[in-house]
């Protein structure tokens, strides 16, 4: 038997022996501990097997005996095998030799083998040891399965943390809380002592950003170039790390050759720190330039505290986090240069705008002023008029009052016209407010009344009853209208019946305003082309008239369009978001 004794991965299995009588158990003993068992448990009253089997600490094997009198060996089984697997107890049945029927109902109960008495001792040491190696294949194959569990719940965590890091750097607009989550949160996942932040300057240098400790930052920089020979300064590990984008961990900054560290052993002799492990991260997005670099210090044992080496998979971790980081910023710096792109456009646009205003009021010039001429000649009639009754002292105080309310109406009729020519002309800041169509239209409609007066135009606008409201800047939706009552104006100089139809009108949500001249139209030639920018059909015209209303159009959210009316004429139309009903002060 000594060719079969037990593996010594198995000499200290614990095993319960489960016999009827005594002296078999005592036998079954012997044997098994000639086998090389050391840890047996003998039980052979009904009473003791279930506290046995269920105690805290399990058995590795039972061998039991299935003709224990009051407790059969089947019912055993079946309750042992409600807890356990046959992988997790092997049960080694043993019955009589003229009892093969009552093997396999324990086999089919769940034993995993069985032995008939009297027994063989080599039969016997095989099939222990055969059950005890299948408890071992078990064991690990559960530590291998819970092991995977832990790593697939560990890296499961650490994705949750990557997509919630994310998430919040995507939606944050501050670079200052966005540098210090990053560099709080690598200290926090690496359970670290400190961190520092260094940021790339316009200088080409290094400068320290913001760190986790709380003693005051060098203000100082740390150049990536060599001043004397103008190369890449890879003596220290952060300028290192920023010129190649890679990072670099340390186990023993004191047993460190590659790098220059006298700066790091100088601060521990001075402050009593004591550097051990560094962790330097380049702050970059995939393919871009180096904005940053992350460095962390004393990587800590979670159980001990001891200071030990940055783990692998943890590094592999910080890097994706100031990816994250780097992309963040990358996007904010792109979102600051389109802003200011905007801006700049923004300004361009309203540059040529108030150019626009300006030619179109400048084409305006001469029927202006021969409509601000009118009040002003009649101001000046009036005071003459009324100086003379005063002098020869033909008017009494009431004549007198009603030449000084004539010239008070037509003072206020000139101030009026320079008002809204002020208003027009002048450079305009955007200032979005709640806009009348129908007042606008009218208020432009004065603005050309002499013009449309003196080319014998017939200028027919809509009812005012039921305004038609919008919200937007109202200069320039009036320098929209004007420049299609210039347009139209200029249309119908050569031709017969000369009228511009305008309709105002609300449906949908959609404010819609409808200017409609009696001209010749447009060509299909010119149809294709109208409203690029210096297009025009005028020998004067700069052809940026249409193009800067329809800018304007769409930054108010609408459209602005142009073509032939059914019947003849051009139709230009102009579709902004309309308003709900407001109050009778603002839709008057």
């Amino acid at each position: 038997i000594s060719k079969y004794i037990a593996l010594p991965e198995h000499a200290h299995c614990r095993i319960l022996v489960c016999d009827g009588t005594a002296i078999d158990a005592l036998r079954l003993t012997n044997l098994l501990e000639r086998m090389g068992y050391s840890d047996i448990t003998t039980a052979h009253e009904h009473r003791d097997v279930i506290p046995a089997l269920f105690n805290p600490v399990p058995f590795d094997l039972l061998v039991l005996d299935l003709r224990m009198p009051q407790l059969t060996g089947l019912k055993i089984i079946y309750l042992i095998r409600r807890k356990y697997s046959a992988s997790q107890l092997p049960i080694l049945a043993i019955t009589e030799g003229d009892s093969p029927e009552i093997c396999n109902a324990a086999l089919l109960a769940g034993a995993n083998d069985n032995l008939f008495k009297p027994l063989d001792p080599i039969t016997a040491a095989l099939r222990v040891r055969n059950l005890l190696t299948i408890r071992d294949l078990y064991k690990s194959s559960e530590d291998i399965r819970n092991n995977l569990e832990r790593e697939v719940t560990a890296r499961t965590a650490k994705l949750d943390l990557l997509i919630e890091n994310g998430l919040m750097m995507s939606m944050t607009h501050d670079r200052a809380k966005l540098f210090e989550h990053t560099l709080f949160e690598g200290r926090r996942l690496l359970h670290c002592d400190a961190a520092t932040l260094y940021l790339v300057t316009d200088r080409n240098t290094l400068r320290f950003g913001l760190r986790t400790r709380t003693d005051d930052l060098a203000d100082m920089e740390i150049a990536l170039d060599d001043p004397a020979t103008g190369e890449a300064d890879s003596r220290h590990v952060c300028t290192w790390c920023a010129q190649h984008k890679e990072t670099v961990c340390i186990d023993d900054v004191y047993q460190e050759l590659r790098f220059d560290l006298s700066g790091t052993r100088r601060f521990d002799d001075f402050s009593g720190y004591r550097t051990v492990s560094m962790l330097t991260v380049p702050l970059s997005p995939r393919n871009g330039a180096v904005l940053g670099v992350l460095q962390f210090i004393n990587k800590l044992d979670p159980v001990t505290n001891a200071v030990i080496a940055f783990p692998p998979d943890l590094v592999k971790l910080v890097e994706a986090l100031a990816a994250q980081a780097a992309v963040t910023l990358e996007n904010l710096a792109l979102n600051d240069a389109r802003l200011a792109q905007n801006e700049a456009s923004q300004q361009l646009a309203n540059q040529l705008a108030h150019l626009d205003r300006q030619l179109s009021l400048s084409n305006l010039s001469a029927s202006l002023g021969h409509e601000l001429n009118q009040p002003l000649t009649a101001i000046l009639t009036n005071t003459q008029v009324a100086r003379r009754g005063l002098q020869s002292g033909l008017f009494d105080n009431v004549r007198v009052a009603e030449f000084l309310d004539r010239i008070e109406h037509n003072t206020k009729r000139a101030s009026a016209i320079i008002e809204r020519i002020r208003n027009f002309i002048g450079p305009s800041v955007l200032h979005h407010e709640i806009v009348n169509l129908n007042r606008a239209v009218q208020e432009v409609a004065e603005l050309v009344m002499e013009k449309t007066r003196s080319s014998q135009v017939l200028l027919t606008l809509p009812p005012t009853e039921s305004p038609v409201l919008v919200r937007g800047d109202p200069i320039q939706i009036s320098q929209i209208v004007l420049n299609a009552f210039h347009n139209a104006i200029e249309a119908l100089e050569h031709v017969a019946h000369r009228e511009i139809q305008v309709s105002i009108h609300g449906h949908g949500g959609r404010a819609t305003v409808q200017i409609r001249d009696t001209g010749p139209g447009l060509t299909p030639e010119v149809l294709t082309q109208v409203g690029q920018p210096f297009f025009t059909t005028k020998e004067t015209g700069m052809g940026m008239g249409f193009s800067i209303s329809r800018t304007l159009a769409e930054q108010h959210a609408g459209t602005l369009t142009i073509g032939n009316a059914q019947g003849g004429g051009a139709l230009v139309e102009l579709v902004l978001p309309a308003l709900k009903s407001a109050t009778p002060e603002l839709a008057g």
